[in-house]
């Protein structure tokens, strides 16, 4: 399928904020310009399959991103828009990730500018520098066995085992 404007994308919608508003159907937005500044808007994106993702109470938002594997298909490349080459980055692992409002997470959609290498690059020979300074693979703080599927995550807020696991990401 090609990629869309949504694709691989993180979304904040303000249910409070604009009555009127509602129902509101994300199939119409292909451009930045159909978003509703306040209501509807693209939080981050190039985060390919987060199964789960939290508010922490630390103010931070956390995901965990289904990374791609041997049946995901090719990354697009000249005849999506890119003007890098298609490649089969194989499986790749899991991870957690922490994201911020305008990151970029490194799945390649050619519906936004910058945005047509996967990760850092280095899947490509030769390897490919990655144009979108969204990107932080810092934020990636860890991965997951490869064919393991992260499925859930939740905060430990008990105070059970002396407080010592309070904040805790359990995923």
């Amino acid at each position: 399928l090609a990629e869309t404007y949504l694709t691989a994308a993180i979304l904040r919608f303000n249910v409070n904020g604009a009555p009127g508003q509602f129902p509101l159907d994300a199939r119409n937005v292909t451009k930045a310009a159909d978003l509703k500044p306040g209501v509807f808007e693209l939080f981050a994106n190039g985060y390919r399959n987060p199964y789960d993702f939290m508010w922490h109470s630390n103010g931070q938002l956390y995901a965990n991103v289904n990374a791609g594997n041997f049946t995901a298909g090719n990354t697009p490349g000249p005849a999506e828009g890119c003007n890098t080459p298609s490649i089969d980055p194989g499986t790749r692992p899991d991870y957690l990730v922490r994201v911020e409002a305008g990151d970029f997470g490194g799945n390649p959609n050619p519906a936004h500018p910058n945005q047509c290498v996967l990760d850092d690059g280095t899947v490509y020979n030769p390897p490919l520098a990655q144009p979108n300074p969204n990107y932080h693979p810092e934020k990636r703080l860890l991965y997951y066995k490869a064919g393991v599927s992260t499925n859930g995550m939740a905060e430990y807020i008990a105070p059970t085992f002396g407080g010592q696991m309070l904040g805790n990401i359990i995923s």
